[in-house]
């Protein structure tokens, strides 16, 4: 079974990369143009000129502009091959923790050793296989959260790696920095070098603090070289004004809690991709835009709250989980979630998936099997049209990502039981 999980993941990276190629890559499309602007000098149009709307950081154009080099294929090709190496280096890194104790014992033979650490490896991939459909998804699209996800996963347990040295630890930040920057959702993680100092050593704070001072003044001074001073002012206000533009979009694959209040509490029809923007009209029409807005407004500011709580309870609860649920929470408060935003759950569907193995608590293995079914097999081409556009609407992805973290805090809730790294 472990050989088949790898073996899966494996046939689900080719899968993605080929949609990439025969679907489009839309997102990947934005990209390529952002940077062959930026080569070819007309860097400030990056926010004016694009098949699509690029919304990233002027410095996100400029420090990848060296994939605008080659064709159009061949980068893509490069960043489809480096989202399988991220996917793998995952696997690995989030099998480190769930390593058992007893692999260290003298009594075990390498061949033993071997195995064991085949099987964590082969659990930890069925957990990153339960979140296949946005995996696909951000394959299909070129997208870059598989990047963040990777940056993330990197830096958190890198921060608590004793054994680390200063060299890696600044490059592990300078990179979750520059994704921080870029996509702008996983931010809150810059606070944890100031906010969880407890059993850290002084020199590493110090790098890790470096490095994410170094990598955001090397995302604002990179455009200057070659916009000067103005120019680059003038591309971070273009840049918060196209942010700012997009607006709320309200189809049906928005999956935050905004869009959910709006598709079943507004009145308004939302509109189906699916079926060619076809707008349909779901619940009834019980809030007012201005309660929505209020709602609205009330989740992010108390789930930006968690998310700054749960930094602070890394300081005291250092159990493994506590990853898991930090790198999860970052996407709840968005106004915007799209669904390959969901890889953001693959750490905490492997912890659920080896607590369920370790502790052998067989109604996990149901709630696992449901939530495989519920993030994979609600889709138009299973359930049909009709109930697959009422369920995104609803917002269902959000609902079992939102469960998966209550699970894995409910597994948890600071108990010593968890492997601490």
């Amino acid at each position: 079974m472990s050989i088949l999980g790898l073996f899966l993941v494996l046939f689900l990276t080719v899968i993605g990369t080929l949609w990439a190629y025969f679907r489009g890559g839309n997102d990947f499309s934005v990209f390529y143009e952002a940077w062959h602007l930026v080569l070819t000098g007309h860097g400030d149009q990056i926010y004016r000129v694009s098949p699509d709307r690029f919304l990233y950081s002027p410095g996100f154009a400029w420090l990848l502009a060296p994939l605008g080099l080659v064709s159009k294929e061949i980068a893509l090709g490069i960043w489809c091959a480096a989202k399988i190496w991220v996917v793998f280096f995952l696997i690995k890194k989030l099998s480190e923790p769930w390593q058992s104790d007893s692999s260290q014992n003298s009594g075990q033979n390498s061949g033993q050793i071997n195995d064991q650490r085949l099987f964590v490896l082969g659990i930890t991939s069925w957990g990153v296989i339960l979140l296949a459909k946005p995996i696909l998804i951000d394959f299909s699209y070129g997208q870059v959260n598989l990047f963040i996800l990777g940056a993330c996963v990197w830096g958190l347990i890198g921060h608590f790696d004793k054994k680390s040295n200063l060299s890696w630890d600044i490059c592990r930040w300078i990179v979750l920095t520059f994704a921080a920057v870029a996509k702008l959702y996983p931010l809150p993680l810059l606070l944890v070098p100031w906010s969880i100092k407890r059993g850290i050593k002084k020199k590493k704070l110090v790098a890790e603090r470096f490095a994410i001072v170094l990598a955001v003044f090397i995302c604002f001074i990179l455009p200057i070289f070659s916009q000067g001073w103005d120019g680059t002012c003038q591309l971070l206000l273009s840049w918060r004004d196209a942010v700012l533009a997009k607006g709320l979009p309200l189809e049906s694959h928005n999956q935050s809690f905004i869009a959910l209040l709006y598709h079943y509490l507004s009145g308004h029809p939302t509109s189906i991709l699916a079926e060619g923007a076809r707008p349909l009209l779901f619940g009834q029409a019980w809030l007012s835009q201005d309660q929505i807005f209020l709602l609205s407004l009330s989740w992010t500011l108390v789930t930006l709250g968690v998310i700054l709580g749960w930094i602070l309870v890394g300081e005291i609860h250092l159990f493994y989980s506590w990853i898991p649920v930090l790198i999860g929470l970052l996407i709840v408060p968005s106004h915007l979630i799209w669904k390959p935003y969901f890889v953001m759950s693959i750490p905490l569907s492997v912890c659920v998936f080896h607590q369920s193995i370790i502790y052998r608590v067989k109604i996990l293995y149901f709630f696992l099997l449901a939530f495989f079914i519920g993030v994979n097999l609600t889709g138009f081409d299973f359930i049909g049209h009709h109930w697959a556009a009422h369920v995104e609407a609803a917002s269902f992805l959000l609902v079992l990502h939102l469960i998966l973290i209550f699970t894995v805090i409910r597994m948890n809730g600071g108990s010593s039981k968890s492997p601490v790294l």
